[in-house]
């Protein structure tokens, strides 16, 4: 390798003492760097002291803090998003399931038997449906209940909820009684 002869070296040091006083004055923030900071390269050009460059006046260079900040917050979001989806199917179960009671209500008022009433609530309310029929002489009252697991996965911590429904229903009068 040849060595540099001295008036290159001189004529070197002097190039980057002008770049670094360039660097110094520039009133631009961005190229302000810190006292005693010395460029890591020959050109003396600001983005080549890495860590050391600094902010003039105190400010902080926030690229990238968008990021960060979203990466922090998609999460929740999800969570919240997949919360708020479990809460709308535990309400579209709690109308099924009192759509399934009136159902069961209805046919026994009518005059069918109590065993295909309850099977046809079952089908009208969510899997795991249960119904519950009492016939009076007047009315006929039906409940169903089922219940509704958590979302899964990362939610299984979550409790099942159990949701119930009623209903009452006047008993028709037969064509042989009136």
């Amino acid at each position: 390798m040849v060595e540099p002869r001295s008036t290159d070296r001189r004529l070197l040091r002097a190039t980057t003492r002008a770049r670094w006083r360039r660097c110094r004055r520039s009133t631009d923030a961005r190229y302000a760097i810190a006292d005693g900071a010395l460029p890591s390269h020959p050109s003396g050009d600001a983005r080549d002291v890495g860590h050391r460059q600094i902010w003039a006046r105190g400010q902080r260079d926030e690229r990238g803090a968008a990021t960060a900040e979203l990466v922090m917050v998609i999460p929740l979001l999800v969570a919240v998003t997949i919360g708020l989806v479990w809460l709308l199917s535990v309400g579209a179960a709690q109308i099924q399931v009192v759509d399934a009671a009136r159902e069961t209500a209805r046919a026994v008022a009518r005059g069918d038997d109590s065993g295909s009433a309850a099977a046809r609530g079952r089908r009208v309310g969510p899997a795991g449906t249960q119904v519950r029929v009492s016939a009076g002489a007047e009315e006929v009252v039906a409940s169903a209940r089922a219940r509704v697991t958590g979302p899964g996965g990362i939610f299984s911590w979550m409790p099942g909820v159990t949701v119930r429904g009623e209903a009452v229903a006047a008993t028709e009068a037969t064509q042989g009684e009136q």
